[in-house]
């Protein structure tokens, strides 16, 4: 009998454990308007399409320059990059579908076919049809498929910590977690800051960039309305198709990478210049995101081969780039 009252105590603080953790990291949805405040800006334009308000920056002047954020990202990954570039290319960066303020699609297709279909709808909107086009993780893997899918438009590109190949490293947490049939339903309300926290010190290699207000961007921006609940919809669509493809690529291409990336390994370079052999390969003292982490290198050697191999000078801006397309 002395056993059960210790016995009952120790079993309703195990029961407790778990929905204090549930509780202390369930958030609601952000609102839209209230994400806009906070992340928008005087440069921040919006464009209808497929059902999303798509959320676009263009600045500077000169050859237009794409460039795409990677997964759980936003344009603001090359907040660096554009003051540095936009003196010698009109920069032209977007909220892709299911992150940062454009959010998710109605129809809740992430192909790649579909992103493919998406930058170049956004791309023709704004009225170019020549292009130079950077990308970063994900963003490099949609860089690469859509220079692959529309040679006639892209003047060079630059693969930064690309994927899609197969993965040489286990998906960060986050992925695995999404992956977990029924588990991850949960994610959908319950957000713990403490795993974009690490998802931030794992794709960072300089811990001193891992700031509060960064951490925080990303936590807030992946509770826009519908974020999370896209972040799972697209892990069916996440398997490498057309790895086997790059070497049709002709485009002039730049490799950078981060010599301590751990969320794709830096062998991957290997696949790439096996595939693109006449690539120029800038390995960097960083993780993930040279763009952010060593950002005035990495652009001025991008800037150097851009404009080396910028073949057309189309129009600077085109009319809709000037204000919001409806």
């Amino acid at each position: 009998m002395r056993l059960i009252k210790p016995l009952l105590i120790v079993s309703f603080l195990l029961a407790l454990v778990p929905a204090v953790w549930v509780a202390f990291n369930f958030h609601e949805d952000i609102p839209l308007e209230e994400m806009k405040a906070k992340y928008c800006d005087s440069e921040s334009r919006f464009m209808q399409l497929d059902g999303m308000e798509v959320h676009y920056k263009v600045e500077g002047s000169g050859f237009p320059l794409v460039l795409l954020h990677g997964t759980s990202s936003s344009l603001h990954t090359w907040d660096a990059w554009t003051p540095l570039l936009k003196d010698s290319f009109t920069i032209v960066r977007m909220d892709l579908p299911a992150f940062g303020i454009t959010g998710p699609r109605p129809d809740s297709d992430y192909g790649m076919d579909m992103y493919v279909r998406f930058v170049d709808s956004v791309v023709t909107r704004l009225g170019y049809d020549r292009f130079h086009i950077a990308g970063n993780s994900f963003g490099g893997h949609l860089a690469w498929e859509y220079t692959l899918s529309h040679p006639d438009k892209v003047s060079a590109q630059v693969l930064i910590d690309a994927a899609g190949y197969p993965r040489h490293v286990p998906p960060p947490l986050a992925f695995r977690i999404a992956a977990m049939p029924l588990i991850n339903q949960l994610f959908t309300q319950i957000t713990p800051y403490s795993i974009v926290e690490k998802s931030c010190n794992e794709v960072y290699f300089d811990d001193a960039q891992v700031t509060p207000e960064l951490v925080q961007r990303y936590f807030d921006l992946s509770l826009r309305q519908g974020n999370r609940k896209a972040f799972l919809e697209r892990i069916p669509f996440l398997a490498p198709k057309n790895h086997t493809r790059v070497k049709e690529i002709t485009a002039p291409t730049m490799i950078q990478w981060g010599k301590h990336d751990k969320w794709i390994a830096p062998s991957t370079v290997e696949e790439f210049t096996r595939d693109l052999p006449h690539a120029v390969v800038k390995w960097y003292e960083c993780g993930h995101v040279p763009m952010e982490e060593v950002a005035a290198q990495s652009a001025a050697d991008a800037r150097a081969f851009l404009l080396e191999n910028t073949d057309t000078v189309p129009d600077t801006l085109s009319p809709e780039a000037d204000g919001s397309l409806e």
